[in-house]
């Protein structure tokens, strides 16, 4: 497993707010977190840092 740490410094953290998503994309995000979840690349967190997921298709569709 890699491990990856950013020095922030003293600086405070950021929380924003999960965005709403429309109910396909709502879906297709669950899908890919529950295969990530599922292959051990993300895990559940609660520390005090959240930033809203970003769905970015590829240039192949996928």
């Amino acid at each position: 497993m890699t491990q990856h740490g950013i020095n922030t410094g003293n600086h405070p953290p950021i929380k924003q707010y999960p965005r709403r998503l429309p109910l396909a994309k709502k879906e297709e995000a669950g899908r890919l977190v529950k295969e990530m979840v599922d292959n051990g690349i993300i895990e559940e967190s609660s520390g005090p840092w959240a930033s809203p997921i970003a769905l970015v298709k590829k240039k192949d569709g996928s």
